[in-house]
């Protein structure tokens, strides 16, 4: 019985990608704190709570190795994480699940736009191409959280416009920096792993 499931196509990948996007979100704040012992940003806190989301990396790895199939698991991870990074104070449900669908299809847009504009081979992604797909899923994840927080007016007890040029700007570089962590770290697996 078990056995089958890792040898379904479609459970093992989702089940991979939940638990994945799962531990990275839950290590991401660990690792802020550390961050910011090592780098002294404590007088900078609005800077350093966005500075690193692993799970955009996560999101756009998986997403690259397995396709649209882990779709429903990205849904599902993002929601649980929405749930408990977003609504901490406000219990605000359908915001969380308005993020998660808004953000759901970033790097499958990203994808399909570096296919279509510079007509990438999705088979032979090089390490330029999987940065490009980082940055514009990045964007457009920024983008369009934006978007669904103007919609259910969430702006972090600030001015829209503030929120706009300043949020959008953290948002965008703590998914670049996180997918970065998790591209580093899975080039260190694959050298150890070849070496071994």
């Amino acid at each position: 019985m078990i056995e089958n499931i890792f040898k379904n196509q479609l459970i093992f990948p989702n089940f991979l990608v939940l638990i994945l996007y799962l531990f990275f979100h839950y290590i991401n704040f660990p690792l802020l704190n550390l961050f910011e012992r090592v780098f002294n940003l404590y007088d900078a806190p609005h800077l350093s709570g966005y500075l690193i989301y692993l799970p955009h990396g996560i999101r756009v790895i998986t997403f690259l190795l397995f396709g649209v199939k882990i779709l429903p698991a990205i849904l599902i991870a993002q929601t649980i994480a929405g749930i408990d990074f977003i609504n901490f104070a406000n219990n605000d449900y359908l915001l969380t699940i308005a993020l998660s669908l808004a953000s759901l299809p970033c790097v499958l847009f990203a994808v399909l736009l570096l296919f279509r504009k510079f007509q990438v081979s999705y088979e032979k992604l090089t390490l330029l191409n999987i940065m490009l797909i980082v940055m514009l899923s990045s964007l457009l994840n920024s983008f369009l959280s934006y978007c669904s927080r103007i919609i259910f007016d969430y702006h972090f007890n600030e001015p829209l416009q503030n929120f706009f040029s300043k949020k959008l700007f953290e948002f965008l570089i703590g998914d670049i920096i996180g997918s970065l962590i998790i591209i580093f770290l899975l080039t260190i697996y694959s050298r150890f792993r070849v070496k071994a």
